[in-house]
């Protein structure tokens, strides 16, 4: 389905799909532009867009929302969840910004953790420019070899059908004479 949109409607997909499914859009897309059906340009051009709006858009949601959990319980609840992430980034949290992408699961909530920190949103928006970057840079030609290796899945599994076919006949023969033998042998 995912495919057969892309194929279809092109680039607003991968600027709408990024918002919400980010990797597997840019996988299908990537997969489509190894077969000629348009660039991968096009495909690292919207997949930047979508992604970098997206993320300044949940950046925005989360930031506006912290007023509920800025006090009490919820509070305490959060700086818990936080304080590991905290050790690892110090007094820079923007920079995890770089690699989160690739830790995958974990877009939503490190967006709202740079909300929590406090991460001004020229610095958030820099720097989830460059992770994306990076990411994008790493999973194009990841979909490029999946959409190259799927040809080649393609020829070996009209071989594997002939082999599993093989199988097939033979032990449909090979029950056939056992039973032959079983109704001769009385």
């Amino acid at each position: 389905m995912v495919i057969e949109s892309l194929a279809l409607h092109k680039s607003w997909i991968v600027l709408v799909g990024t918002f919400f499914l980010g990797e597997s859009v840019v996988l299908a897309a990537s997969a489509l532009a190894a077969h000629g059906s348009w660039s991968w340009q096009a495909v690292a051009g919207w997949a930047f867009v979508g992604t970098v709006a997206s993320d300044s858009l949940w950046f925005r949601a989360a930031s506006t929302g912290l007023g509920r959990w800025s006090t009490g319980d919820r509070a305490k609840q959060l700086r818990r969840a936080t304080s590991m992430v905290d050790r690892i980034t110090g007094a820079h949290p923007h920079r995890a910004l770089i690699f989160v992408k690739f830790v995958y699961g974990t877009r939503i909530a490190s967006i709202a953790y740079m909300a929590f920190r406090g991460v001004r949103p020229r610095t958030f928006v820099t720097f989830d420019a460059v992770g994306t970057l990076l990411w994008l840079a790493v999973m194009i030609p990841v979909g490029w070899a999946i959409g190259l290796g799927l040809d080649r899945l393609g020829a070996d599994l009209r071989r594997l059908e002939w082999l599993v076919l093989g199988i097939v006949l033979a032990g449909a023969t090979a029950q056939g004479i056992r039973r032959w033998q079983n109704r001769h042998a009385e």
